[in-house]
């Protein structure tokens, strides 16, 4: 719902404020692990909207310099510099599992 798209947009606006890897994992870590509470305690929608978090907070593939970066290709921003393995570090931690497991699931 539309408190997903803030806590989205602040975990965003931290990531891009930073060039510390430390912060952007915390960012990114603590907005999934919100994304994850709230899920936890929504009856109806939760999946989606922990489903619609999750792709928001996604690395996209940036074709031109080659790295990844956090915001939808159509938007003229530069790469964040946010590796996949440190998101996917943020992502494990933020739901409680390893990133070895995560790799395994994906």
């Amino acid at each position: 719902g539309r408190a997903s798209y803030a806590v989205v947009a602040r975990a965003l606006d931290a990531v891009s404020a930073t060039r510390s890897r430390l912060a952007k994992e915390n960012a990114l870590t603590n907005a999934l692990r919100w994304a994850w509470a709230a899920a936890a305690t929504k009856p109806t929608g939760a999946a989606a909207d922990l489903a619609a978090v999750c792709v928001l907070l996604a690395p996209a593939k940036d074709s031109q310099t080659g790295g990844h970066r956090l915001q939808p290709e159509w938007l003229p921003h530069g790469a964040l510099g946010v590796s996949q393995k440190t998101v996917a570090a943020g992502a494990a931690a933020g739901c409680g599992a390893s990133a070895d497991a995560l790799r395994k699931a994906a």
